[in-house]
């Protein structure tokens, strides 16, 4: 499961970046650390990249991700946050108590940073759509149009 993260971190689109990095953020927080433990070197290289991604909400993803591994793994988180550079480094220490407040709260508590659409409190594509008053997918799309024919 981790090498379709990993694919996701990498990829060209950085609405799949950011997706990748939350999702792998919600593991971080959700799965049995023993599970977990057995990909540390994976997930490390994950957030190795992600804390300097360029897309906001995937770096702000990453660095909460960074203090959800150092919960999983404490030394490999440490070793990971020693070898940042020292403004990345800045940035992960700033977030460091951010991680209960978003357990808590889920994503709302980001809007302070959010800027724009994809942020994670942006309303997603279907909500755009529906406030259009058009169809969100392209299936349902032609849904409608097979409807309005008969």
């Amino acid at each position: 499961a981790l090498i379709s993260f990993f694919t996701g971190c990498q990829s060209k689109h950085s609405t799949v970046r950011k997706n990748a990095y939350h999702y792998l953020l919600m593991i971080l927080t959700s799965c049995e650390h023993a599970v977990l433990q057995r990909h540390s070197t994976t997930i490390e290289k994950l957030l190795r990249a992600g804390v300097s991604d360029a897309v906001q909400d995937a770096r702000r993803y990453a660095r909460l991700g960074v203090w959800a591994f150092e919960r999983v793994n404490k030394k490999a988180a440490r070793q990971l946050i020693d070898s940042l550079e020292s403004a990345v480094k800045r940035a992960v220490e700033r977030d460091r108590d951010e991680l209960d407040t978003w357990l808590e709260q889920g994503d709302q508590h980001l809007a302070r940073s959010a800027s724009g659409p994809g942020s994670p409190t942006a309303p997603g594509p279907a909500a755009a759509a529906a406030a259009r008053g058009r169809p969100a997918t392209a299936a349902a799309s032609r849904a409608t149009d097979d409807s309005a024919r008969r």
